[in-house]
């Protein structure tokens, strides 16, 4: 397929998949009509250096654009983090490219996102969105999202710039590219003092915007998905899920490290995608623990994918 990522349906009649063929393959496939920009403009780095360096209460905005990007984007943004200091907050579908585990990291935001990222959003004055697009989810009202920020926008597809939010400094580019480029342009240049920034993140924190009250007599979904990530924090693991209230609390509660680790259906909000999901992963990486955190109603609509586990153990 060729411009901004999304499905496709392609109808493939009986013969054709019983045939036999010559193999080609990607690397053999040249798009002559989809050719986008994957570099940085030097300027375009410039200005967000620039901005950079002037910000108090900066926050890196960062979304499923990393992870399409490859793990190398997810090294890059770790890497440029450790130099800028800067907070790390990320969209359902950005999970996993940035550690949990790091200080600095605000958990999810929007409407379903933790207290402080949703408020340090608000009160930056520099915002950095690395590969995500301003969904709904996300800026509420437009007219009163983040209004004293200064905003930075790297995404590959030019149509994304400006079509919620206006933006300062655009960067059309791949965004694994983006963040090289910034590393490389930052250079040596001293971490900036944010402790005033970030002792207004700890208040913010401190509010346990996830907490739940605990029951003796029943199981808190909250506390499953707390446990199972627990129980699983030194194995491979792989969690897909369904769409749904599950599916937030799964993001609230389980903790990803590492990019590729967290398989959901962000925007479209496909019910039913957790399980054959979860087949496939399975399917290519045998060894590792694979687990589909879902809801009655999207395993009814694909129950019949169990079979499809067992034939292909």
């Amino acid at each position: 397929t060729t411009g901004r990522p999304g499905p496709v349906v392609i109808d493939i009649p009986k013969d054709v998949q019983f045939a036999t063929g010559q193999y080609i393959g990607k690397d053999c496939i040249h798009k002559a009509t989809y050719k986008p920009q994957t570099k940085p403009h030097p300027k375009a780095i410039d200005d967000t250096i620039s901005l950079m360096k002037q910000a108090r209460r900066p926050v890196f905005y960062t979304g499923g654009g990393i992870i399409n990007s490859g793990p190398a984007a997810s090294d890059a943004l770790r890497k440029l983090q450790a130099l800028t200091s800067f907070p790390v907050t990320s969209t359902l579908m950005g999970l996993g490219a940035f550690p949990a585990s790091h200080p600095d990291w605000l958990g999810m935001l929007g409407m379903h996102g933790s207290y402080q990222a949703n408020n340090a959003m608000h009160d930056c004055d520099l915002m950095i969105c690395v590969g995500a697009r301003f969904d709904d989810r996300v800026t509420g009202r437009i007219d009163a999202f983040s209004p004293g920020s200064k905003k930075v926008h790297i995404d590959i597809d030019p149509s994304s710039i400006n079509k919620v939010i206006r933006v300062d400094v655009p960067v059309i580019a791949d965004c694994g590219e983006a963040l090289k480029a910034l590393i490389e342009a930052w250079g040596k240049t001293p971490a900036p003092d944010l402790k005033d920034w970030k002792s207004q993140i700890e208040t913010w924190r401190a509010r346990n915007c996830f907490g739940y009250s605990e029951s003796e007599t029943e199981i808190k979904p909250q506390y499953a998905v707390e446990r199972l990530y627990e129980l699983t924090t030194t194995q491979e693991t792989y969690i897909s899920t369904e769409v749904g209230q599950h599916q937030m609390w799964a993001a609230q509660h389980y903790h990803f490290e590492e990019p590729n680790r967290w398989m959901t259906s962000g925007g479209l909000g496909t019910m039913g995608y957790g399980l054959p999901a979860a087949v496939g992963i399975q399917a290519a990486h045998r060894d590792a623990l694979v687990i589909d955190i879902a809801g009655e109603a999207s395993v009814q609509m694909v129950m019949q994918e169990l079979s499809t586990a067992v034939q292909h153990k």
